[in-house]
C-alpha cells in the first residue's frame, strides 16, 4: 500500500515540475512588459530607418553601360562543334575505261563502249564494230581504209571508173568528173563518150542522159552545133543549146549588143524584127522608108 501511493507521489512531483516549464511565470519574464511577450521587442518604427529614396540611389542610365556589341564578343563556334556538312556519296575509287560515277557506281553512259573501241573499231549503239572497209561504218573523224572513201557515215570503194574519187579528187584510173565520180580514160575527147556527169574536156556532151547512158563529145560552137557552156563562135549565138545563126530578119539578136543586119531591129523578144517599111517597126534612130514617118505612138512607120 505504502509503495502505491509512493508512486503516486513521484508521479505528481513530475507532473508539477512539467506544467512550470511548458508554462512558465509571465513575472520573471520581463517584468511590467512581460504581457506584451515577444512583440514588444520589436521597433515599431523599424520601417522608418529604411530610406525611402533607395530606388534614387540606383543610376537609371545603367543600362547605358552596356555595350550594345556585347555579342560581337562571343568567340564564333569553332567548325569542330558544329554538325558535320552533308558529303554527297561517291565512287570509293576513280571510274575508268569511260565508266562515271553515279551514285557510288561508275556506271558506262547509255550508247558508249566500256571500255572504248580499238583500232579499226567504232562504238555504235554500245557496241564496237568493224569499220574503214567498203560497207563499214566509217572510223573516227571519217576514215575509211586505203581504197575507200567515207560518204556519208559509210564507207565505199573508190578510184575506179564508175565509181567515187577517192580522198583528194583522185582516182586509180581515169579521171575524177565534176560529179565526184571517176570516168575511163578513154573519154571527155571528141568523139569518145562523156565523161560520168555528161562532161567532156574537148567539145560539148551530146544526148547524153543524167545518171543514165553516157552521150558522146562532139565539136560545139559553129551553127547548128550545141553551144559550148552557153556561147557560140563569132556571129553565131545560143539558142536552146544550139548555135544557131544570128542578126537577120526573125532570127536571134547577135551577140551583147543585140545586132541586127540592115534593116532589121532587135525586138524585146531579142529576135531581129524587119523595120522601117509601112507599118513595120522604126528602124534604129526612128527612121522610116518609102515616105513613112516614125509614129511616137507604138514606135511604128505610118
Amino acid at each position: 500500500m505504502r509503495a502505491g501511493r509512493l508512486a503516486l507521489s513521484c508521479a505528481l512531483l513530475v507532473w508539477s515540475a512539467c506544467s512550470a516549464i511548458v508554462q512558465p511565470d509571465p513575472s520573471r519574464l520581463g517584468g511590467h512588459d512581460a504581457g506584451r511577450g515577444m512583440d514588444a521587442r520589436i521597433d515599431p518604427t523599424i520601417d522608418a530607418h529604411i530610406d525611402p529614396t533607395i530606388d534614387a540611389h540606383i543610376d537609371p542610365t545603367v543600362d547605358a553601360h552596356i555595350d550594345p556589341t556585347v555579342d560581337a564578343w562571343i568567340p564564333p563556334v569553332p567548325d569542330a562543334w558544329a554538325p558535320d556538312a552533308f558529303v554527297p556519296p561517291t565512287c570509293p575509287t576513280p571510274c575508268a575505261e569511260g565508266r562515271v560515277c553515279v551514285g557510288t557506281t561508275c556506271v558506262c553512259p547509255d550508247g558508249a563502249c566500256c571500255p572504248g573501241c580499238g583500232a579499226g573499231e567504232v562504238c555504235l549503239a554500245g557496241s564496237c564494230q568493224g569499220c574503214g572497209n567498203d560497207g563499214d561504218p566509217c572510223c573516227s573523224g571519217g576514215g575509211c581504209r586505203a581504197g575507200n572513201v567515207c560518204l556519208g557515215d559509210v564507207c565505199a570503194a573508190c578510184g575506179d571508173p564508175g565509181q567515187p574519187c577517192c580522198e583528194g579528187g583522185t582516182c586509180a584510173s581515169g579521171m575524177c568528173g565534176p560529179d565526184g565520180m571517176c570516168a575511163a580514160a578513154d573519154c571527155g575527147r571528141i568523139g569518145q563518150t562523156c565523161c560520168s556527169g555528161n562532161t567532156c574536156t574537148e567539145g560539148a556532151c551530146s544526148g547524153g542522159v543524167p545518171f543514165g547512158s553516157p552521150g558522146m563529145c562532139v565539136s560545139c560552137g559553129d551553127r547548128g552545133q550545141p553551144c559550148c557552156d552557153g556561147a557560140c563562135n563569132d556571129a553565131w549565138s545560143c539558142d536552146m543549146g544550139t548555135c544557131r545563126g544570128c542578126g537577120l530578119a526573125n532570127e536571134r539578136c547577135c551577140g551583147d549588143g543585140a545586132a541586127c543586119e540592115s534593116g532589121t531591129i532587135c525586138n524585146r523578144l531579142t529576135r531581129c524584127e524587119p523595120c522601117g517599111g509601112r507599118f513595120q517597126a522604126c528602124c534604129e534612130g526612128g527612121v522610116c522608108r518609102d515616105g513613112t514617118t516614125c509614129s511616137g505612138t507604138g514606135s511604128r512607120c505610118l
